[in-house]
């Protein structure tokens, strides 16, 4: 397991940042210049990231050699799921706290990013 996370722990951090730039520049974009709300910003910042991620952890950091369903439903619970828990964070720190929306972002991504791990390790790419 230890070998297996050694690997996969480095690929899924190359092909987080690029997942998330994606997420963020999204986010900033919608938010910043076309002032669409917080939680919908995120929310279609998350799901542009989901996508790009979903190829680049499937092929490259899980080195699948084709297509399954059954991957693609996993890596989506994983995803919603942090989804939900990131975007409740987000709503507290905004909505409730006050506290920026920009910075706040970057922390629930961070929260998403941790779980979204332990997911595909133990979940979806369990062997």
């Amino acid at each position: 397991m230890a070998q297996k996370i050694a690997k996969s722990a480095p690929r899924f951090l190359v092909a987080g940042g690029i997942s998330t730039s994606l997420n963020y520049s999204m986010f900033y974009i919608l938010h910043r210049w076309l002032q669409v709300n917080v939680l919908v910003s995120a929310a279609f910042g998350y799901v542009a990231g989901v996508a790009v991620g979903f190829l680049l952890n499937h092929y490259w950091t899980y080195s699948a050699e084709k297509f399954y369903w059954s991957k693609a439903i996993g890596y989506l619970l994983v995803y919603l799921s942090s989804l939900g828990v990131s975007t409740l964070f987000l709503h507290a720190a905004v909505n409730i706290a006050g506290l920026n929306a920009f910075l706040m972002n970057l922390v629930a991504i961070g929260i998403s990013t941790s779980l979204n791990f332990i997911g595909l390790q133990f979940f979806t790419y369990k062997k």
